[in-house]
């Protein structure tokens, strides 16, 4: 165990370094600070992006439902894959193109329209804050768990101790320090991810006995279910992907790159390495079932990469999960600490200095950690979701539809009621996936919006 520790805390180590270096090369106006000038390569911005919208709720959540619920859960790699190649494909050169225009900071300011966005600037920001504030949590909890499992520490000391360690280097590195230190984490996770699976496959012996308490239905991709309900475990996985396109933090993203060309270069690697490590995430759950029983079921990589591999390796693996976490934990922060920033700077008359505001996030997110037992993944889930519905519509309404801020709004406020009723009702979730039905009907709403804007428009008949 000990030098598996030592592997974590070496490579930990390592990309704290990476962090603070880049500190050296930052400053602290908005447009250094947050977007690094937008001259950013695309092949960094692939992997950064990628890494950052995949944290602990792939290594430890997902990995989990796997174990817990078998290979129905791989109905979430080309719902996922789906919104990567929405997001690459549709949204990150439009928003690119929009903040080099509008020259502006935030996604809120990217997308509220020129004209009457001022109400719409302000709730965007306040929801980006509020749901990734929760988000930031989660992943500071994922990191609690797994210094608990490794020292013994407390849970809660543990998320002390990593939104210290993460926080530090983010304060002084602003978006430079995020993004070396995503890339360095995407390599790592994609090699657990990658590798860890494998070694399990290895070590089956050639008929496995199912462990006690094995479901069922546990290799149905459909949970045993037929019609309309193997049509609702499918939308149930695949739907989580209608979110990517509202997850600000990975948007932020987008808008650092230099220009179109470098959005291109990016978007291929960000797809391999998605498709890679969604699968891993899977199979490593699937497959160590049969292997391994932990007392969490979010700690099935822990536990497989202690028991299989050299103790230098699984410390790396370990590494790989506090890596995830981290690599959404930076970017979030430097994503709310820039609308606190320039969306509602005005509340203390303009003179916030960027890493405070990210100091006083981190603090926020952190207490919520401490004082959370839920599990990483509904955890998660629920901010995923309300992002997808609210964040997301603003990014359709502006970017495809390109309707003003009335219906944007209608359509936020419809979709994220519909929702939380859906989500709250047992026989509606049961049934199907909540965040299917909000979306869809909040895309409608903007179809209407934009067909009643275009009538309005038009000339009338003399």
């Amino acid at each position: 165990m000990s030098t598996a520790i030592w592997g974590a805390a070496i490579y930990l180590v390592a990309v704290f370094a990476v962090g603070l270096y880049q500190s050296r090369f930052t400053k602290t106006a908005s447009r250094d600070y947050y977007l690094v000038n937008q001259g950013v390569r695309g092949w960094i911005v692939g992997l950064a992006a990628s890494a950052s919208s995949e944290s602990a709720w792939v290594t430890m959540g997902l990995v989990g439902a796997a174990y817990t619920q078998g290979v129905s859960v791989f109905w979430l790699v080309p719902g996922c894959l789906a919104g990567y190649v929405f997001n690459w494909l549709l949204v990150a050169p439009r928003l690119n193109r929009l903040a080099h225009e509008r020259d502006v900071i935030t996604v809120a300011a990217a997308l509220a329209p020129p004209t009457g966005g001022s109400l719409l600037r302000i709730v965007l920001a306040i929801i980006t804050m509020a749901c990734l504030s929760i988000y930031i949590g989660a992943q500071f909890l994922a990191a609690g768990k797994i210094l608990h499992s490794l020292l013994g520490v407390a849970t809660v000391y543990g998320v002390v101790i990593a939104a210290i360690a993460i926080a530090l280097y983010t304060v002084l590195g602003g978006m430079r320090a995020s993004l070396a230190t995503n890339v360095m984490k995407a390599g790592l996770v994609g090699f657990a991810l990658i590798v860890m699976p494998l070694i399990a496959w290895a070590s089956l012996p050639p008929l496995p006995s199912p462990p006690a308490g094995l479901p069922e239905d546990f290799f149905s991709l459909t949970r045993g279910a037929a019609g309309f309900g193997a049509l609702g475990v499918a939308i149930g996985w695949a739907g989580i992907g209608l979110a990517y396109p509202g997850q600000p933090h990975v948007l932020q993203k987008f808008m650092v790159m230099s220009d179109r060309t470098e959005v291109m270069r990016g978007r291929w690697l960000a797809f391999i390495w998605s498709t890679l490590i969604f699968s891993g995430a899977i199979l490593s759950g699937v497959i160590g079932r049969f292997i391994v029983a932990p007392t969490d079921s979010e700690l099935v990589l822990v536990a497989l990469a202690l028991q299989l591999t050299p103790p230098f390796v699984g410390g790396m693996v370990i590494a790989a999960i506090l890596a995830a976490a981290g690599s959404t934990i930076d970017s979030q922060l430097v994503t709310v600490s820039s609308h606190v920033k320039n969306d509602l700077g005005f509340l203390a008359g303009g003179r916030i200095d960027p890493r405070i505001a990210t100091i006083v996030v981190a603090a926020i997110s952190g207490g919520l950690a401490a004082l959370n037992n839920a599990t990483v993944f509904s955890f998660v889930l629920y901010a995923w979701e309300f992002l997808g519905v609210t964040i997301g519509m603003a990014v359709l309404g502006r970017l495809l539809f390109n309707v003003g801020a009335a219906p944007i709004l209608v359509s936020m406020v419809i979709a994220a009621t519909i929702l939380m009723v859906w989500r709250s009702n047992d026989v509606l979730s049961n049934h199907l996936y909540a965040l299917a039905p909000a979306f869809v009907i909040g895309v409608v709403i903007l179809v209407v919006g934009r067909w009643l804007e275009r009538t309005q428009a038009r000339p009338s008949a003399q």
